[in-house]
């Protein structure tokens, strides 16, 4: 295999409000065509989470073949997911609000549902399992720079 493409975003700041059980994006689609049924494609994504005490979360990918998703955590748009609770910021003398979650893997045409030649948008997902309320992805921490990032590197035969 070989490097073919690389698609890539900073994410922004963005705040997120509403209920538990539910699955937000966030950053802009990355806009990814196929070339060949063999392609392999290394998923990078990274952002500075800010949540509340007690929130347990997840992230995800989500594939498409157009700019338009749907809340639910278990929707089969959702191709890699955490699942709801692959992270949780604590509670008590435990808790951190301020976490760092990743994505980090090798993906398949297959586990992507994808197919050569078709235009698929694909985007960051944050899932919230509880609680209900406020998070932030993207968050800038002072003095940060270049940190919070969606790449998606094509590799083909």
């Amino acid at each position: 295999y070989s490097f073919k493409q690389l698609y890539t975003n900073n994410l922004s700041a963005e705040t997120h409000t509403g209920t538990a059980n539910n699955a937000y994006v966030f950053g802009t689609a990355l806009q990814i065509t196929p070339a060949a049924s063999t392609d392999i494609f290394d998923v990078r994504l990274q952002t500075a989470f800010e949540g509340s005490g007690s929130t347990y979360c997840g992230l995800a990918i989500g594939v498409h073949t157009s700019d338009s998703w749907e809340s639910t955590t278990n929707s089969s748009r959702i191709k890699i997911s955490s699942g709801e609770y692959g992270f949780g910021m604590g509670s008590g003398h435990d808790s951190d609000r301020y976490q760092v979650l990743q994505i980090n893997q090798f993906a398949t045409m297959a586990e992507l549902g994808m197919s050569a030649g078709t235009l698929y948008y694909v985007r960051p997902i944050g899932l919230i399992h509880s609680q209900a309320g406020q998070f932030r992805t993207g968050f800038v921490t002072s003095h940060g720079t270049n940190f919070n990032r969606f790449q998606i590197m094509r590799l083909g035969v």
